[in-house]
């Protein structure tokens, strides 16, 4: 089939193309391989035909189930300066493989890639009209494949072979039309797509000789030329490159789609592009062998005025960007209608002067209203429209309202349009006066409508769930009270929750997001109260958005976030909400806003809610943090634990906390708390089962009777604390630990504590080994069986025999649990064992999860202070591979913008860890404050990056971000 595909091209009777059959490869091309024969770019001495038996080619290059739709690829390789075909290949869909039918066809089609032809839109409206006996009108490089399509090259093919790869006869017997093709404002036209069609003594339209080219395809300049013209009568139209045809069916070498101008012929001297132009008429052109016909100009017939020239009272069509779509009531859109009174509406324009009240809101098109009233553009101000990857913005920029005097003030108001459906309203300054009854509408509607239920948006949230009835406010006399306010109206499920939200003149907590997405996320943040209210300050709720670009990060303190001045207390939690799920994000608090920073641990935001919380480190009450020193005498240090449990949902919620020993024996009677929507309980164990006796071991499971919750466990001791996110259970039966470390002197020795704990209705047996960094085994341990709600909690210099944490051997490592099923969870904890008492400790959750990339949104190297030798910090990361082959393993560490500041490779063969500090790994990190760190590895690995001072009074442990 493929012999007799190559065939067809050479029997082209005006192309000089040849094909030498060089018989089979000398190797066997598939999944594992064919990346080095596909999309290299470079040259081959072969032009291979690679057949995909099973299509796993296919899914494997464009994603899992491309193998039902996409038939096959290809792509030839030319001298960019000669413009030389070099060699080129083809990928064969193997499971569409028949001797009849479509594949035959699909053969030649990919072939012609391999050569240098693109796709071609030519009687797109024969290819669509359910009409199979026109398919074979429709030429062979049409973007998708028809059933009873050609089996060999028609007159655009053919034109467009011989062009390439022309007979000395070609251009002597043929005829070219040549000319420019402009905008209404006079720009150069990159993209539409340019026909000659064939016109007989009748005036008749010839269905077969029809040839076409994009405008602008060699260059930049609005040209257009169309070659291979059979001698005779042409008309010659411009049209809009088809939307359907984008991505690897796209015509044309040009992303970007106009289609808001119609078909439009060449009409000589009445071509003119204005709105007294026909775009129906047409002149004929007269084509001789060997002849070109040039200057044959045209000018789009679409709208000239921009958004920028609005008046009063009207309404322009805005096309959405190439690739952008918006859906909105369950229609997606690929257009809107932009209206000067403050909305835009879909399917159909509204620019009328009628009464801008709720009936005519409901009843109308769908619609999107900032601020639906009668405002003038036309006297002042600016309406525009700007686009990012993944968004579309339309802001009103000191736009009056309408006045027959005139001088009303501006109004700046915007609305954001993303491709998830969700919608942004924001309000800088509005100052409108009423009209009657009514000053404004506010809101979106599906259209259509008889009634609605208005609601008072003021008092709802600023975060507000599309359902599918109307969200909207009508806002009477002067009661407009959305000013400086800003609304988004989800439609994603795109959020993030961080249970603990504190600080003061002394005390912080810190957040990081790192923007992983192309294009510019838009983050909506919320501190949230208690009783789940906004959280204030002198009437003003805290609430903001912040843009983070492309790759970006974004760190401050909370405080930041809503401006708020060192003596306003902060207590409650966040909710944050984007556009985009591609979101890396964590939180640090501490202390040190005043003085010295000599506390600090971290956790990791939460993207999900579970209705099963667990806690696994609890230490509440005197005496109850361990001390592991007897010699120096210190004793045992007072410790609390508190918990911050955060309903994110918008109707209450239940909680039911137990609390078990180590033995699974309940400690107390359980205790129920009722959470109001938004709300967040912060109380600490001690006071919640109000126990008569400290509590250092066991854990505490919370049952939420609701859609679920997420939480978070603060430890604090005499100058350390730590924290540790709720877990939500374990369904595996692996976990692993990159932190092992015991020992190293009595100044600076470290100690690692463990805790397994079962949550399982069943007694489960668990197997723990240890390793060392290189992949060493430590004394292999028995497995035990953990019964249910049972717990174990010990330091690993007891687990292993590596003697005690003031030892002055260092044995640092990694850690691997098996358990014969699941429900298994735990932690480690670890710090210094300093001489008096744990001046440093952090904590992180056993790891469930392998990956094989991960980001941490945070790199501090350096001094933020050089007052404060406190502010002097470190960042390290440790990686673990419990596989039992080597790991290809990649960190690279980006700034704050973005820009990638140095990259590290290195190879961990079968249960090796590394644990560096990460200017050390990579020493153009020295002094690089703000950034983020990602790890990519060929095999699933463990990994965790840990932060401190130079002066060793905090350490802070990040688990990672797995990105999918």
């Amino acid at each position: 089939l493929v012999r007799q595909g190559f065939q067809k091209l050479e029997n082209v009777s005006t192309s000089t193309m040849m094909f030498s059959d060089q018989g089979i490869l000398d190797m066997d091309i598939g999944k594992d391989n064919y990346e080095a024969f596909v999309f290299t770019g470079q040259p081959r001495p072969e032009n291979p035909v690679i057949f995909d038996t099973d299509g796993s080619i296919i899914d494997d290059q464009f994603g899992v189930g491309s193998k039902e739709n996409i038939l096959g690829f290809a792509q030839p390789v030319f001298d960019l300066e000669t413009g030389e075909f070099l060699s080129g290949w083809m990928v064969l869909n193997g499971t569409f493989a028949s001797e009849i039918g479509l594949f035959p066809r699909v053969i030649v089609h990919e072939i012609g890639h391999l050569i240098g032809l693109d796709h071609t839109q030519i009687n797109s409206s024969l290819a669509f009209n359910f009409n199979s006996t026109d398919d074979v009108l429709v030429p062979l490089m049409f973007p998708f494949a028809l059933p009873n399509g050609p089996d060999a090259p028609i007159r655009d093919d053919t034109t467009w072979i011989s062009w390439l790869y022309p007979s000395s006869d070609f251009p002597t017997s043929t005829g070219t039309i040549q000319g420019n093709i402009r905008r209404r404002t006079g720009d150069v036209f990159q993209g539409a797509n340019v026909v000659a069609v064939g016109v007989d003594e009748q005036g008749q339209e010839s269905q077969q000789e029809v040839v076409s080219v994009v405008s602008s395809f060699l260059g930049s300049d609005g040209s257009y030329e169309i070659p291979g013209l059979i001698p005779g009568s042409y008309a010659v139209f411009m049209e809009p490159l088809n939307p359907l045809f984008t991505g690897a069916s796209g015509v044309g070498p040009f992303d970007t789609r106009f289609t808001n101008f119609p078909k439009d012929y060449y009409n000589g001297t009445n071509e003119s592009g204005s709105d007294a132009d026909d775009p129906a008429e047409k002149t004929l052109l007269t084509v001789g062998a060997g002849q070109d016909v040039m200057g044959i100009d045209l000018t789009a017939n679409e709208p000239l005025k921009l958004l920028g020239e609005l008046n009063d009272d009207e309404s322009l069509q805005f096309n959405l960007p190439e690739g952008f779509t918006f859906p909105f009531f369950g229609t997606t859109y690929t257009e809107v209608f932009v209206n000067s009174d403050g909305n835009l509406t879909f399917g159909a324009p509204d620019g009328s002067t009628g009464a801008r009240d709720e009936d005519r809101f409901l009843s109308g098109p769908a619609r999107i209203a900032p601020l639906f009233t009668d405002l003038n553009p036309e006297e002042s101000g600016e309406v525009s429209a700007s686009s990012d990857s993944g968004r579309v913005t339309f802001t009103w920029e000191n736009v009056p309202e309408f006045s027959d005097p005139g001088g009303r003030p501006g109004n700046h108001f915007s609305v954001t349009l993303f491709s998830t459906g969700d919608i942004l309203f924001s309000y800088q300054t509005v100052e409108i006066t009423p009209d009657g009854d009514v000053q404004a509408v506010v809101g979106l509607t599906p259209g259509l409508l008889s009634d609605g239920s208005p609601i008072n948006l003021s008092s709802q949230e600023s975060l507000l769930s599309l359902q599918t009835e109307p969200i909207y406010e009508v806002f009477l006399g002067t009661s407009f009270d959305l000013t400086g306010q800003v609304i988004f109206f989800q439609a994603s499920n795109n959020e993030f929750f961080f249970p603990f939200f504190s600080g003061d003149a002394e005390t912080f907590s810190g957040f990081a997001i790192t923007n992983l997405a192309p294009g510019r996320a838009e983050v909506l943040i919320e501190g949230r109260a208690s009783d789940g209210e906004l959280l204030s300050v002198d009437g003003v709720s805290d609430v903001t958005v912040r843009s983070v670009e492309g790759q970006h990060q974004l760190a401050e303190l909370g405080r930041q976030f809503f401006g708020l001045d060192l003596d306003v207390i902060q207590d409650g939690w966040l909710r944050m909400v984007s556009n985009t799920s591609e979101l890396g994000s964590f939180f640090q608090f501490g202390n040190g806003v005043a003085g010295p920073v000599t506390k600090m641990d971290g956790a990791l935001a939460f993207s999900e809610q579970s209705k099963v919380l667990f806690f696994t480190r609890l230490y509440d009450g005197p005496d109850t943090f361990p001390d592991r020193f007897p010699t120096f005498g210190s004793g045992p240090q007072d410790a609390v634990t508190s918990l911050a449990i955060a309903n994110p949902n918008d109707e209450a919620i239940a909680l039911t906390f137990s609390l078990f020993d180590r033995s699974g024996l309940p400690v107390a009677q359980p205790v129920s708390v009722q959470l109001p929507k938004w709300g967040r309980l912060f109380q600490n164990v001690n006071s919640l089962f109000n126990l008569s006796s400290p509590l250092s071991n066991g854990y505490l499971r919370v049952d939420v009777d609701g859609p679920g919750a997420v939480g978070f466990a603060l430890i604090e001791v005499e100058d350390t604390l730590l924290g540790f996110n709720a877990s939500f259970g374990n369904e595996g039966n692996t976990l692993y630990s990159a932190q092992l470390a015991n020992g190293g002197g009595t100044a600076n020795g470290v100690f690692t504590s463990l805790k397994v704990v079962n949550t399982s209705e069943d007694p489960r047996q668990v197997a723990i080994a240890g390793f060392l960094d290189d992949g060493t085994p430590l004394p292999l341990l028995l497995p035990f069986i953990l019964p249910s709600d049972n717990s174990r909690q010990i330091f690993v210099s007891d687990l292993f025999g590596i003697g005690p944490p003031d030892s002055s051997i260092l044995t640092t490592g990694s850690i691997q649990i098996v358990t014969d099923g699941p429900g298994v969870i735990g932690d480690v904890m670890f710090g210094d064992s300093g001489a008096n008492q744990v001046d440093f400790a952090a904590g992180l959750p056993l790891q469930t999860t392998l990956f094989e990339k991960a980001v941490f949104s945070q790199v501090a190297n350096g001094a933020t202070n050089p007052q404060d030798a406190s502010t002097d910090t470190f960042t390290g990361i440790a990686l673990y591979n419990p596989n039992a082959s080597s790991a290809q393993i990649t960190v690279q560490v980006f700034d704050r913008e973005g820009t990638l500041v140095g990259e590290k490779s290195l190879s961990l063969s079968e249960n090796e860890r590394t644990s560096q500090l990460v200017e050390d790994l990579i020493p153009e990190t020295a002094d690089l404050i703000g950034g983020h760190i990602v790890v990519e590895s060929t095999r699933p690995v463990v990994g965790q990056a840990f932060f401190g001072n130079n002066t060793l009074q905090f350490l802070s442990a990040i688990p990672p971000k797995i990105v999918e």
